[in-house]
């Protein structure tokens, strides 16, 4: 803030505009002169509109100030040391693996690649190659991009000065290619070009940027990164991350920035605090407590909490008097992190809250500390009249164990709220209390199946024998599936005899009863059961085969040798991996030496048809194999014969890494969609080229060529008809031509789809929203928003609302038709990360960028649920959407995990390991909710994954070349 005179302020608008207002008017909203946006004026201390930054900052000035500085990267293997200079490390040879710390050759997800040297002739030739040409074409501006990742790629010294120069090029995808580039080798001293390409007008290089700066690990960027989060609140998400990468060598600059006046600043770098859990940031937050601003409070008790130190318990105890609502909550929820025995009296102190939220999380407190002398005061709770006090009284009496608790408990498996009855089910789960058994059985008779699903589930923890009857009954006439399935799960738990004879009779049910059923008779372990589980290696079902390999394993009979080898040739991979480790386990002499041997062969089986090396034929060989190849291989020479020419004389010139290596003409996957019956996966590749896949994978059922609009590729309800977001106007692709439709206000930063996959919304960098008929395969209205601080955003099916998760932890939902706010949540200390509609548009899911999520009723504005999770942190999740429906969300983390949540049982289920080169680069569900597919960001493969399951289905891949 600048003062003119003693009655000014000067201000600064995203347009540009640069204004003065009196000083009476700090902490309010003027008109601007140019644009007439209502513009925040600085030094205000409105806690309802949280700090902002006082004049929108140039990243080439903040590169200025730290380009004399050298490099700073955190110490490899002792994240407690402090940090060296990069010119203190000690070099790595090419192929070492890296820990931490930014080295050549690591990528974005983390995994570690080979670097080459190149040759001295090929250096010169791809630096000739990068050179700007005058009256240039995309073609031209392609083998450009091409040769600025290979160098970005290549071992040799000095690289980033070549790369740097092009930094402002005039063509949009060198300048991406740059950005990525300079990440990819690994020289920190490139983090002052890449913070100044943060100032560049294309979001998708600024993306990458920030992207690269996370690779380097530089801390040099720690304050840019900061600037770039309270700036853009899309890239929010990616720049703490970049921040979270440099581990200890930022520790530093964060303690400076946590320490100034500016509340913007000092919010972010909490936020980064608490993803660290850097104890070295404990005293800066701990001052910050005092802050005026109660989002500040609030995040700063958050990141203790994170930290885990229980050097915070006693300020945050004090935290729980907050005049704010929202920084009570934050505490409360930090003490329940750190589960610090000391804080019991001040924590039974705060049963006497007022406010149900901050009740709520107390309460949730004294759970997880499971303080026996907090029963008692928590005993009266389950009488509350509110039912979520109710709930939460159960669950923490549940967690605490106290056996006088049980008794009184039983009578909450009768509330009259669905909530409440779950979770009173839950705490006899973790009781084990063998009291609770009549009233359960009771409930087996409920008219909701989701109490008879948690009732039986629980029995199954229990394991008393007395519900075995009760069981087999549910298992054989009880109307819906789940139920069913789960009384399998139970009897197998429970173990008894009786229960062998229901189950082999079960293996006639629906597949998944099937699976359960197989997997209980397998931990029964009775020898009698050995023909009906051989029986079922024949099913037509892969998941029933694999799961009854993993049951023959459990029985350990060797019978069952010989039919589990003759599954290592089963069609489906799962099966054969599934087969694999039952012959490990019954004792098979190959040992693990029998995965590795069969997973090159399972990889070919996985990925028949037509294959040849490129590098072995002489040039009138390879034209007759691509004249003897398939199509689906044709294709290719047919439509783009430049880049396989390029391809051949590269590889006839021994300049191709690898030697050996097939031309890849596809590229990568760069855009994922499922058609909207749900049948089929389009991809969009890097090099220009469509494929439409059905979900059960094998060969691509149609493939075109679009060029740089496969990139950004929305599929539509009109058979083999796309549209794209690109170069500022929506296109129509099909029967591989390109039409222009409509134009876009600005460049999309991004695209967000209805979840029934029928509308779509172009977001613009300048608050432009332009909406999509996906099923009819054309553009709609525009809007105008004010997404200044807009985290993320949703759509709803219809495309009748979009929805608005802001940093300062407010919700705001807008008619789509008129851009005219219809509501407005109030979240507190949460930061939406991701956001989005249920099916029927009545609910919100919440991911929050300090870890959990949540689901929200939009009618009564209240949290109806919490996702749960095991220790003190929550998880954090980038990615939360509902799927197929209103019950059941897919959410994403970093790097290769995928989790569901059934939100009516509190089922929490994470992936298994997916084999993936790489990690999730990209993901799209399935508008019918059977299927999710995802991309290798490593590889050119798709990955398609069944729901609930998440166990893989299909992967859409064929050899390169292809």
């Amino acid at each position: 803030m600048e003062a003119f005179g003693n009655d000014a302020i000067r201000v600064s608008c995203e347009c540009g505009a640069k204004f003065r207002t009196k000083s009476e008017t700090a902490g309010r909203k003027v008109k601007c002169p140019k644009c007439g946006s209502a513009v925040i004026v600085p030094g205000g201390s409105s806690e309802t509109t949280g700090p902002a930054l006082v004049e929108k900052r140039k990243f080439a000035d903040l590169a200025k100030e730290i380009a004399s500085l050298p490099p700073l990267v955190a110490t490899e293997n002792d994240p407690s040391a402090g940090v060296k200079n990069s010119a203190e490390m000690p070099a790595v040879e090419s192929g070492t693996k890296i820990e931490s710390g930014s080295k050549p050759g690591q990528t974005s997800s983390g995994s570690t690649t080979k670097r080459k040297k190149l040759s001295k002739s090929r250096l010169t030739k791809l630096l000739k190659a990068i050179e700007p040409k005058e009256s240039a074409s995309s073609e031209d501006a392609e083998k450009r991009r091409q040769a600025v990742l290979e160098l970005g790629m290549a071992e040799n010294e000095g690289l980033w000065a070549e790369l740097e120069k092009l930094k402002s090029d005039s063509w949009i995808v060198v300048r991406e290619a740059v950005a990525t580039a300079l990440g990819d080798l690994g020289q920190p001293e490139a983090t002052p070009a890449l913070i100044e390409m943060l100032d560049d007008e294309v979001p998708e290089v600024r993306r990458n940027a920030i992207a690269s700066i996370g690779k380097l690990r530089d801390a040099r960027a720690c304050r840019a990164m900061i600037v770039m989060a309270l700036q853009e609140p899309h890239f929010r998400f990616a720049s703490l991350d970049a921040i979270t990468k440099m581990g200890n060598a930022a520790t530093a600059s964060l303690q400076q920035i946590l320490q100034e006046k500016d509340p913007g600043y000092a919010l972010e770098a909490a936020v980064v605090a608490g993803r660290t859990r850097d104890a070295k940031l404990i005293e800066p937050l701990l001052k910050l407590l005092g802050n005026s601003f109660a989002i500040v409070r609030g995040q700063v008790a958050e990141s203790l909490g994170q930290i885990g130190d229980k050097k915070a318990t006693g300020p945050l105890c004090k935290l729980l008097e907050d005049p704010e609502q929202g920084v009570r909550v934050a505490a409360a929820g930090a003490l329940a992190r750190l589960a610090d025995p000391r804080s019991v009296p001040s924590l039974l102190k705060g049963l006497s809250q007022d406010d149900a939220d901050v009740l709520e999380r107390v309460i949730t407190a004294l759970g997880e500390i499971g303080d026996a002398q907090a029963a008692p005061n928590l005993l009266p709770l389950i009488d509350h009249p509110q039912s979520e006090i109710r709930g939460a009284a159960a669950e923490a009496l549940g967690k605490i164990g106290a056996s006088e608790s049980a008794s009184p408990l039983t009578r909450l498996l009768h509330d009259t709220d669905e909530a409440v009855r779950l979770k009173a089910i839950a705490a006899f789960r973790k009781f084990k209390a063998s009291i609770a058994v009549d009233p359960l059985l009771n409930l087996l008779m409920d008219p909701n199946a989701q109490i008879r699903l948690r009732a039986v589930d629980t029995l199954g923890e229990i394991a008393d024998e007395s519900a075995v009857d009760h069981l087999i009954h549910t298992l054989h006439n009880d109307g819906t599936m789940e139920v069913r399935q789960m009384a399998a799960k139970a009897l197998g738990a429970i173990g008894s005899a009786d229960g062998i004879e229901p189950l082999e009779q079960a293996l006639e049910d629906e597949f998944p009863v099937r699976c359960r059923a197989i997997t209980s008779l397998g931990q029964i372990g009775a020898s009698a059961s050995l023909p009906a589980l051989l029986a079922m290696l024949k099913d037509s079902v892969p998941e029933v085969r694999y799961h009854t390999t993993q049951a023959l394993a459990d029985l350990g009979n060797a019978n069952a040798l010989k039919p589990l080898e003759e599954l290592l040739s089963d069609e489906h991979p799962m099966v054969r991996r599934g087969a694999a480790k039952a012959l490990v386990k019954l004792g098979d002499p190959r040992g693990e030496s029998l995965l590795d041997e069969k997973k090159l062969a399972s990889f070919k089986k996985q990925r028949p048809g037509f294959k040849f090396n490129f590098s072995s034929l002489e040039p009138t060989a390879f034209i007759e194999a691509i004249k003897a190849a398939p199509p689906a291989v044709a294709i290719g020479a047919i439509a783009v014969p430049a880049l396989l020419l390029i391809g051949f004389a590269a590889m006839s010139l021994g300049l191709l890494s690898g030697g050996g290596s097939s031309v890849v003409v596809r590229g990568r996957p760069a855009s994922l969609n499922f058609a909207l019956d749900g049948k089929s996966v389009v991809v969009g590749f890097n090099k220009g080229v469509v494929e439409v896949w059905p979900v059960a994978g094998g060969s691509p059922s149609s493939k075109s060529v679009y060029g740089n609009y496969a990139s950004n590729l929305l599929a539509t309800g009109v058979e083999g008809t796309f549209l794209s977001v690109a170069d500022k106007q929506i296109s129509m692709l099909t029967g591989g031509k390109v039409t222009p439709m409509a134009g876009l206000p600005s460049i999309a930063a991004y695209t967000i789809q209805s979840p029934d996959g029928k509308h779509a919304a172009a977001i613009g960098s300048d608050g432009s929203i332009t909406f999509l008929d996906l099923a009819n395969a054309k553009p709609m209205q525009a809007i105008q928003l004010n997404t200044k601080t807009v985290t993320c955003m949703g759509l709803s099916n219809g495309g009748r609302e979009i929805v608005g998760g802001r940093k300062d932890g407010s919700v705001t939902i807008w008619e789509a038709q008129s851009g005219k706010p219809v509501a407005e949540l109030k979240l507190g200390t949460i930061v939406p990360a991701a956001i989005g509609f249920n099916s029927a548009g009545d609910k919100l899911v919440v991911a929050n960028l300090r870890g959990g999520v949540g689901i929200y009723d939009i009618k009564t504005r209240k949290r109806l649920n919490d996702l749960p999770f095991e220790g003190k942190t929550a998880p954090i999740f980038a990615g939360a959407s509902f799927v197929g429906g209103n019950d059941d969300l897919v959410l994403l983390s970093a790097g290769t995990s995928l989790t569901t949540w059934k939100v009516s049982t509190n089922e929490v289920k994470a992936s298994p390991a997916y084999d993936l080169v790489g990690g999730i680069g990209g993901l799209a569900i399935s508008p019918t909710g059977e299927h999710l597919a995802f991309m290798d960001s490593e590889s050119a493969d798709v990955v398609v994954v069944s729901l609930p399951s998440l166990e893989e289905a299909a992967v859409l891949s064929v050899p390169a070349g292809r």
